[in-house]
């Protein structure tokens, strides 16, 4: 889906390398191009649509570069060390501000920062530059510039939320925006923020991709005992774990032997343990802490409502386009979530309206009850779920349309 009229063409690109042979999963494949991937942390287990989406455009034969701040994860890394350009320099300071994000700095650091990229990217041969997320956009915009480097930005969630109105972002994101030759967000709500940022060109709405082959759909389990809910995200106030441990303690009056896994980690955990406690149900409660993506998957297989609780914080951090219940949705699993950003996005427009009040406990225990009574029903929903996901989310058909895109950019040589 596409907003807005076509963006023109500021830069004078390069021309596209000639087609050499490439390996891919040990098949050799023509190179259309190399594309350097700027990033502030490559790697991050919460990232991994950033490191599917290198891999996948990898495999239609655009080679991948990488420059990063840091580097996370190594051994689960596709991307050859020889391919990974250092952004040399200080290191920046991490501290946990909104989901281990860059911490805000004063313009003058950030366009420290912005010379770093540049050093970094002037020895790649990269044939255009692909931004991911909105700081990091900014960040490369000088390279691009300098480089003559078509810039392509894809925006998530935080980026558009809460970066716009922070220092030294404010004053920056204006000139990354102009400087952009692409841009892509993963919802229609984040394209109402961009606009809200002054954009005025072409936006791309292109969703995060799921890999259906990591979900094989389950179906509902048969009815035994107490239902089965799980929590799957980092342990933060905007994912709202405490209410779905507050949920869980009143269905548990109505239905003996329901419990709650919780997956992932953070600086609410201590928080989630207490409730728990306080709450007479720490039995019920399991906290798995921060699992990779098959274990994630094994969880999802596991249970039979996923809860998705999240809720806008004070400095606007919202939902993007969540991932976790679109893959819950894809395994075949009943999906409890509030109304908060572009979460109805990732539903079944005809379910979108059992979405409940963010920051409502007592909403979210009505809505598992109310599924609880309508078990019957969740067979053909489960099935619905699956196939919405396959239409609307196929990490092929995304990688696709990022493909179009790369191309698109290549031919303004």
């Amino acid at each position: 889906m596409e907003v807005g009229a076509p963006v023109t063409t500021r830069n004078v690109t390069p021309t596209l390398r000639a087609a050499v042979p490439d390996h891919v999963d040990g098949a050799v494949l023509p190179l259309r191009g190399r594309v350097a991937h700027v990033m502030h942390r490559y790697g991050l287990p919460s990232e991994t649509f950033v490191r599917d989406t290198v891999d996948d455009l990898a495999a239609r034969g655009w080679e991948p570069w990488i420059a990063a701040l840091a580097v996370d994860n190594r051994r689960g890394l596709t991307v050859p060390a020889s391919r990974v350009l250092p952004v040399s320099g200080a290191p920046v300071p991490w501290r946990d501000r909104v989901a281990n994000r860059v911490p805000p700095a004063r313009t003058r650091e950030r366009r420290a920062v912005s010379r770093r990229y540049l050093r970094a990217l002037a020895g790649a041969p990269a044939d255009l530059l692909h931004a991911h997320f909105g700081w990091a956009g900014a960040d490369a915009v000088l390279a691009a510039r300098r480089l003559r480097l078509p810039l392509l930005v894809s925006f998530h969630g935080t980026d558009l939320t809460v970066y716009p109105a922070v220092e030294p972002w404010r004053r920056r994101y204006p000139a990354m925006l102009a400087g952009a030759d692409r841009v892509t967000v993963v919802s229609d709500f984040l394209a109402g923020l961009l606009r809200d940022a002054g954009h005025d060109g072409r936006v791309d709405v292109v969703p995060t991709g799921i890999r259906l082959e990591r979900f094989p759909f389950r179906g509902p389990r048969a009815p035994s005992g107490g239902l089965r809910l799980v929590f799957v995200g980092r342990l933060h106030e905007g994912k709202g774990a405490d209410l779905a441990v507050r949920a869980l303690r009143r269905v548990r009056r109505d239905i003996p032997g329901t419990t709650l896994t919780v997956v992932g980690d953070g600086p609410e955990r201590d928080r989630v343990r207490v409730l728990a406690d306080r709450a007479d149900i720490a039995d019920a409660v399991v906290l798995r802490g921060a699992l990779p993506h098959d274990g994630v998957a094994l969880e999802l297989a596991r249970a039979d409502v996923l809860l998705a609780p999240s809720r806008t914080l004070a400095d606007g951090q919202a939902e993007g386009l969540p991932v976790v219940p679109r893959e819950a949705l894809a395994a075949g699993l009943e999906v409890v979530a509030t109304r908060v950003g572009g979460m109805a996005e990732a539903f079944p427009p005809e379910r979108r309206a059992e979405l409940v009040a963010e920051g409502d406990a007592n909403a979210l225990a009505d809505r598992l009850l109310a599924l609880h009574g309508a078990r019957g029903t969740w067979e053909r929903r489960a099935r619905r779920g699956r196939a919405w996901v396959a239409e609307a989310f196929a990490a092929d058909a995304v990688a696709d349309r990022i493909d179009a895109i790369y191309t698109d950019l290549g031919s303004r040589a």
